[in-house]
């Protein structure tokens, strides 16, 4: 991992990837607050809990609040497919990344207060074979902890990056365990004489005086109702926690909402105790009660304990509707697995069945959490691939539908939806998120929204957005065994103006470098503030340029860019797909053809450097002189643009070829490259050569320059290509 200039991005961020476009999950803005909104729905139709292939647009209907939606846009993603091994290049394919609203969001939430020490260990190594040998390579991974004292903490946001994930699940730390809910009549009968101390007694509960079998009753009924306090203290103890669970979990699902495509929660606990939130299940007592309400002896009633706690119930209640709301299911994992059997036949008769309810109550809670929200209770396995193995292969292959929905108000408001098929669907089951929140203001969504929305939009968005963008990237020779590979992203100044028309803004760019395997391999971020007014001129005839880099091994890549303004919220996302060769190896490399850029056009911007950190030397030097190549060269018809050339592991004597493609991939006999000055050999293993481009009788429109360069007297060579535009 590298750096962050002005720390906007931690390593949460960095590999999450916490969600929505503009800040609403499935919910993108496209340009202003005034535009186009469009919701993209994902879709599960199952047969026998089966996914059914081969549907189309046609078959389905989408309302919106029970009114009907065009279907704008239809995609199919089938995770069974195999994609091809190679690119047509035969270089390794770049890896299949589904949009982010057909990819799984798997988050492995720790319970560290309704849980015992060792089942956490256990359920530590549950989940890293579940991350190790039961997910798909493009679903997502986050890790988070929950403790009555923190409440939820996310050790890291939703990534592809399995190392990651796994050591953020090796890393929970079992020390901060926070003291799991006791059995409650434990306090009690297991310890009478401490009892009555905590509850400010006398060693003889205040009956001594007492003769024979009177002392005896009354000795049995203060027991008994000093019992029933503690016990009722426990139980207010054990609501609080609840209360505080709900509410934190709550606060959670409303963050998952940012989040695209179908999440689940795999809630590793051991459960809390439902008595207190639902009331007993002893009948004698309820017998008891209904005697005394007909006597009316309304002073012996005690409904909570009997009815149960109707604020917490609704407060639960509210918590699984968030969750409905957010299109995330929590599947909940009794971590104690077979270790209850054995715990529950210790001790009296009596002491036995009391924990076999305190255990079923436990294992009550986890039930309702997951048939709440349309989960699974998954208990006594620790082999949570096979039991989650149902929830991976139904959701398989989604069907994800995208509407428009007209004069939408962007006031964070509720929208119920309701997928349907068109001949009815007889047999088959339609599994699909119950509605979407409008997108709010970017400016209104909270520190953690903002940052799981841009890295939702790093994983899984699709290049665009409102601020236009173009990014070049070239690894050059380095130590240590990793490339540098020097980045520029360039922004539209006219976009950056239109979409913001403030006196000053305020950006936010991210970079991120994801191997073959979804690693975050290397990552960047800068923030910074530009004032409109001293800048317009620049800004309204280029823009800003921003230079960085990566240090990254050999091997394949996909570099992803973001700019963001980050009080509208508007972006600009672009990817490339790289291959940093092994220098060392010794093989011919010929860096992309870099198109010159005259200096002074762009407000230019360099990532800051980690304190201590030394610069390495600017890698775009020719003849001793230093310059700027473009990331979106633009030739004029009757121009020329200069081009330098530099390749490694080639001697003097040097023969360059080149030839132009249009955006369809024809070859065109015109223009070719013209060198300036033959390729000399500036350094031991560099070569540079000065070329020039012009446009000619091209067309308007977009081209490829490809470039070859080979050795006369052995006949090796490398080539490489660059992207340009003619106006």
């Amino acid at each position: 991992m590298t750096k962050t200039t002005t720390r906007t991005i931690t390593i949460l961020a960095a590999a999450a990837a916490l969600f929505a476009l503009a800040g609403t999950a499935g919910a993108r803005v496209f340009r202003d607050a005034t535009s186009v909104v469009v919701v993209e729905v994902p879709v599960h139709v199952l047969r026998d809990g089966q996914p059914v292939r081969g549907l189309t647009k046609e078959d389905f209907v989408v309302l919106d609040e029970r009114k009907p939606q065009e279907i704008v846009d239809f995609e199919v993603i089938d995770l069974t497919a195999s994609p091809a091994a190679l690119s047509p290049t035969g270089a390794p394919a770049a890896p299949v990344r589904p949009p982010s609203s057909a990819r799984r969001h798997f988050l492995f939430l720790f319970d560290l207060t309704f849980s015992q020490p060792e089942s956490v260990i256990k359920a530590r190594d549950a989940a890293s074979q579940l991350l190790r040998e039961g997910l798909h390579p493009t679903d997502l991974v986050a890790v988070a902890t929950y403790s009555h004292a923190g409440g939820p903490r996310l050790l890291l946001g939703f990534t592809s990056d399995r190392p990651q994930a796994a050591a953020a699940i090796d890393s929970l730390g079992l020390t901060q365990l926070i003291e799991p809910l006791r059995d409650p009549l434990g306090l009690v009968f297991g310890d009478l004489e401490g009892a009555a101390r905590a509850f400010g007694l006398g060693r003889t509960f205040g009956v001594a005086d007492k003769p024979g079998n009177q002392a005896r009753l009354e000795l049995a009924k203060t027991i008994q109702e000093y019992a029933r306090r503690a016990e009722r203290g426990v139980q207010r103890q054990s609501l609080q926690r609840i209360s505080a669970l709900s509410r934190s979990f709550a606060d959670l699902a409303r963050l998952m909402d940012s989040a695209g495509g179908r999440k689940h929660v795999v809630y590793l606990s051991e459960g809390f105790d439902t008595s207190a939130l639902f009331g007993t299940e002893d009948t004698e007592r309820k017998q008891q009660t209904a005697r005394a309400v007909e006597e009316g002896r309304v002073w012996e009633v005690d409904s909570e304990e009997v009815y149960g706690d109707t604020h917490s119930q609704n407060q639960l209640e509210h918590m699984f509707e968030a969750f409905r709301r957010a299109d995330c299911t929590i599947q909940s994992v009794d971590i104690s697995g077979l270790q209850r059997t054995t715990g529950v036949e210790t001790g009296s008769r009596r002491a036995r069945e009391r924990s076999r309810a305190r255990l079923s109550g436990q294992q009550d809670s986890l039930a309702v959490m997951a048939a709440s929200t349309g989960g699974e209770l998954i208990r006594n396995t620790n082999d949570l691939g096979v039991a989650i193995g149902e929830v991976i292969d139904r959701t398989a292959l989604t069907y994800v539908l995208a509407i428009q929905p007209r004069d939408l108000e962007l006031d964070g408001g509720y929208h119920r939806l309701k997928v349907k098929l068109k001949d009815g669907g007889r047999g088959l089951r339609l599994v699909h998120r119950p509605g979407y929140y409008a997108p709010r203001p970017f400016a209104e969504l909270g520190e953690m929204e903002r940052k799981l929305s841009t890295a939702d939009l790093i994983l899984g968005g699709t290049d665009g957005g409102a601020l236009g963008a173009a990014v070049l990237a070239s690894p050059v020779p380095s130590s240590g065994g990793l490339a540098y590979v020097p980045t520029f992203l360039e922004i539209s100044g006219r976009d950056l103006v239109a979409a913001a028309p403030r006196d000053s803004l305020s950006l936010g760019i991210y970079a991120y470098a994801l191997d073959r395997d979804g690693r975050v391999r290397d990552f960047l971020g800068h923030t910074l503030a530009v004032d409109v007014e001293k800048a317009r001129a620049v800004l309204e005839t280029s823009g800003v340029k921003f230079y960085g880099h990566f240090d990254l091994p050999p091997g394949g890549y996909t570099l992803r860019f973001l700019v963001r303004d980050l009080e509208s919220g508007l972006y600009g996302l672009r990817s490339l797909e790289l291959e940093v060769p092994d220098f060392a190896a010794g093989e011919p490399v010929l860096l992309p053809p870099f198109f010159v850029e005259a200096p002074g056009r762009w407000l230019m911007v360099r990532e800051n450097l980690e304190k201590g950190e030394t610069p390495p030397a600017f890698p775009f030097m020719i003849s001793g002189q230093p310059f700027l190549p473009a990331a979106r060269p633009e030739l004029s018809p009757d121009g020329a643009v200069p081009v330098n050339l530099i390749a490694y592991h080639l001697e003097a004597g040097l023969e360059v070829t080149s030839r132009v493609r249009s955006a369809l991939g024809a070859e065109l006999s015109e223009p070719r490259i013209l060198l300036a000055r033959d390729p000399a050999l500036e350094s031991p293993g560099r070569v540079t050569a000065a070329a020039s481009l012009a446009a000619g009788a091209l067309a308007a429109g977009e081209y490829t320059l490809e470039v070859t360069v080979t050795e006369r007297e052995t006949g090796r060579s490398a080539s490489s290509s660059a992207p340009f535009v003619v106006q």
